[in-house]
């Protein structure tokens, strides 16, 4: 159903627009989304528990590729000063 408003411009002149109802409503989706594909999409979001290695000299838990906060070493170099 199409509708014809009346209405003015900035510049005090009186202009027509022609509206559809359709322009009004909110857009849907066409079709129903899949409990798989749902699932899929809020396991992409989750929280993963960090991947975690041994030390070889103090034989802490720490993450890979880091650097070892207890001792300040990182592939056997030291990069950070500990205090002892």
């Amino acid at each position: 159903m199409q509708a014809i408003e009346r209405g003015l411009d900035r510049g005090g002149r009186e202009t027509l627009h022609l509206t559809l109802n359709q322009s009004r409503t909110m857009a849907n989706p066409k079709r129903k989304q899949s409990k798989r594909r749902s699932r899929l999409r809020r396991g992409a979001n989750q929280f993963r528990a960090p991947k975690l290695v041994r030390d070889a000299e103090s034989g802490a838990l720490r993450r890979s590729h880091r650097v070892d906060p207890t001792t300040g070493k990182y592939r056997g170099r030291q990069v950070l000063d500990t205090e002892a």
